[in-house]
């Protein structure tokens, strides 16, 4: 008898351990440690997904011991270390099986089950009128329980029936894979907003780095411009409070999210790429300092010059230091 160990996917802590069940014929080549599965789980044998943890022998009564009902996907979605990572993390964070393996599977890696029933061919004409008007008729039709209960049918009414032998019970599978979706932005006016951009009346660089970025785009996802614009969430808000921000959630597209995030055309078109005649003269002035002191040899002990750059948020710190950096790797240093 081919059996396996199986941990629940979502399980209160008082029922968070592995159990062991049979591998029937028709699955023996497929319940394979990592693989999703579901099975009768409880007295009421209601369907349950868990991962298959482990290769097992029979243990106490085989005659106890339930088989799985179904393997899901198809491959195994946990690899051996990560099954032994579960176990660990269980162990060393007091959570559950559950709660380890949510970090491990995608969120929409989720079933959604639900019993129901299904009218046999004596229940067909036995049942009362009421219940049965619930059916449309169409062959293999199966009613889900909560709706039967919304409807005023009890549960064990339905079970009564269900052992006379009037009601077939089924379980519907569906799994549940949610649209990605994103966070975007796009100015509300946008002529009042390139307005205040020309009167520089927006009050900080950060909020007219972002305003330009949207005035060439339109619209973007917020992480895209935040990571483009190298600004912080609080900038976005700000340009919120002042009513000339508006944010909006959609759904990503397949071909957006094979986009290369460092291709030119998520790159702003200003503020980042700076040319040679765009800097300051206080970082011109900082960049010949630098510049001069690379090109000195040091010899092994010595300490090369060092400099420490002063200036606000948004005054160009980072562009002089980028700068320096790739001078010193062009000089091999």
């Amino acid at each position: 008898m081919l059996c396996v160990k199986v941990i629940l996917r979502q399980a209160a802590p008082a029922f968070d351990r592995v159990y062991t069940y049979i591998v029937p014929a028709r699955l023996a080549a497929e319940a394979v440690p990592g693989r999703r599965v579901l099975f009768p789980f409880g007295k009421g044998d209601r369907l349950e997904e868990g991962i298959v943890f482990a290769k097992a022998e029979p243990e106490g009564d085989e005659e106890k011991l339930k088989e799985l009902f179904a393997c899901l996907d198809p491959w195994p979605l946990l690899l051996p270390v990560q099954l032994k990572l579960l176990a660990q993390m269980k162990q060393r964070y007091a959570c559950t099986y559950g709660a380890a393996l949510s970090v491990m599977l995608p969120g929409g890696v989720r079933l959604q089950l639900a019993e129901a029933v299904a009218l046999t061919v004596s229940g067909q004409t036995e049942l009362p009128e009421e219940f049965r008007a619930h059916w449309t008729g169409a062959e293999g039709e199966a009613i889900p329980l909560a709706d039967l209960q919304r409807a005023g049918f009890g549960r064990l009414e339905i079970r009564r029936w269900e052992e006379a032998g009037l009601l077939e019970r089924r379980h519907l599978v569906d799994q549940k894979v949610k649209q990605k979706t994103a966070e975007y932005c796009s100015l509300t006016d946008p002529d009042a907003a390139a307005l205040l951009l020309d009167e520089q009346a927006l009050g900080s660089i950060q909020q007219e780095e972002a305003v330009r970025f949207l005035l060439l785009e339109g619209e973007a996802q917020v992480q895209d411009l935040l990571q483009a614009c190298d600004i912080k969430r609080g900038t976005l808000r700000t340009l919120q409070s002042k009513e000339l921000l508006t944010f909006s959630r959609k759904a990503v597209l397949p071909e957006q999210e094979d986009k290369d995030p460092f291709a030119s055309s998520f790159l702003p078109a200003a503020g980042h790429q700076v040319r040679e005649d765009e800097l300051t003269d206080g970082q011109n002035k900082a960049l010949d300092e630098i510049s001069q002191a690379l090109q000195g040899d040091w010899k092994p002990g010595e300490v090369p010059p060092e400099f420490l750059l002063f200036g606000i948020t948004g005054s160009g710190k980072t562009e002089v230091y980028m700068r320096a950096a790739q001078e010193a790797r062009n000089r091999g240093k």
